[in-house]
């Protein structure tokens, strides 16, 4: 059998399918998988993968011309079945144009009304386990595995290359940053890290990494300028496969609500997040038992699903009130 995934939203969306691949292909399925550009590395290498579709759907495949030639293109591979866990109405018309006979979504997509199978959304739900209900129309009830990421052996030595530059030994204890994020309001912020970077190399031997893509190099470069000599800037210098190589050897990550809380996660690192304007019964708390969640009980929390460029009561109390030693105490637990 032929299925199709498609997932078009952000990084931590396509680990979280993950399990979906795992599941479908443990059944004998054929595994063909949509994704934007900036998430393709995420399943370049992943061996369930028979077809990997990139569909740029902002840039040279926008609009209903690039919906159409895309749609043609699956539409070549023959599929019995796609899974469409992305709620979008683009999606959706994604695999009806394609012809594939079998759609199966949630209910709650604006694309609905195209599935064939439409399918319940939990929402206190981890994404993991509201994924995996998306296979019952195929005859898969089994429960789902953890998120992983295929790394090469390249993905590994790249890795290896980064710590060794930095004076990085196998023996030295690591601890990770993720600092970024798309929305401003899931950022704890600059000088907290920085603040935080400096408790951890005074007070531990650890040496301190700054994780995530171009977009976040700017954070990395400004958090290690904290006192110290043991921060090392690795955003926007490793691709995805290589952060999750990198996090290999990374005792515990701290980091916002965001794709390398996923990517850590899927790494088997344990995870000290930071939760702002979103909350983790959304769906999305790193998937796992050795993690910590950060966040305050607010009036105001949850304001959005994904986080907005501001806070709409102007006071950021969210991220502001929790404190770098709190975070710092958090980490501890892992490296003691």
């Amino acid at each position: 059998m032929r299925t199709l995934i498609i997932q078009t939203a952000f990084i931590g969306d396509v680990v979280l399918c993950s399990p979906l691949i795992e599941s479908l292909a443990r059944e004998g399925h054929s595994v063909g998988f949509v994704v934007k550009p900036e998430a393709a590395s995420i399943l370049e290498q992943d061996p369930r993968i028979f077809k990997l579709y990139i569909f740029d759907k902002r840039g040279k495949d926008s609009g209903i011309t690039g919906l159409l030639s895309m749609s043609k293109k699956i539409r070549a591979g023959k599929y019995d079945a796609a899974l469409i866990p992305h709620r979008s109405l683009r999606s959706a018309a994604l695999a009806r144009f394609a012809r594939i006979p079998v759609r199966i979504g949630f209910s709650n997509s604006a694309g609905s009304r195209l599935f064939t199978h439409k399918i319940a959304y939990r929402k206190t739900a981890h994404e993991i386990a509201r994924n995996n209900d998306l296979l019952e129309p195929v005859g898969i009830t089994d429960a789902p595995s953890a998120p992983t990421i295929s790394v090469t052996q390249e993905d590994m030595n790249a890795a290896a290359e980064f710590f060794e530059r930095c004076g990085i030994g196998g023996n030295d204890a690591v601890i990770g940053f993720g600092p970024g994020s798309k929305w401003f309001t899931k950022q704890w912020g600059v000088e907290r890290y920085r603040k935080l970077a400096e408790l951890i190399t005074n007070e531990t031997a650890c040496k301190v990494v700054c994780l995530g893509g171009q977009d976040e190099k700017g954070l990395g470069k400004a958090i290690c300028r904290a006192p110290s000599n043991s921060v090392y800037n690795a955003a926007g210098c490793l691709g995805i496969r290589e952060s999750a190589a990198a996090l290999k050897k990374v005792s515990v990550v701290v980091t916002n609500d965001n794709g390398l809380m996923h990517i850590a996660a899927a790494a088997g690192t344990p995870v000290v997040a930071i939760f702002g304007p979103t909350v983790p019964e959304f769906g999305f708390a790193p998937w796992g038992d050795n993690h910590t969640i950060i966040a305050r009980d607010l009036y105001c929390r949850p304001c959005s699903i994904h986080g907005t460029k501001s806070c709409p009561e102007k006071h950021f109390r969210c991220m502001k009130e929790i404190e770098s030693e709190e975070v710092y105490n958090a980490v501890k637990k892992y490296i003691s």
